[in-house]
């Protein structure tokens, strides 16, 4: 399972889509306060 800071530099990187994102967010990897992090989400 990819870790948060992995899951961020994929994004960034622009090898993850939203989509991708919000899987791990489903999954456990990460939670939503953390994807909202990723995604650039204020809240």
């Amino acid at each position: 399972m990819l870790n948060f800071e992995t899951i961020q530099d994929w994004y960034n990187r622009g090898w993850m889509t939203e989509e991708d994102v919000n899987q791990f967010l489903a999954l456990g990897a990460i939670t939503k306060e953390q994807a909202n992090t990723i995604l650039g989400i204020d809240g």
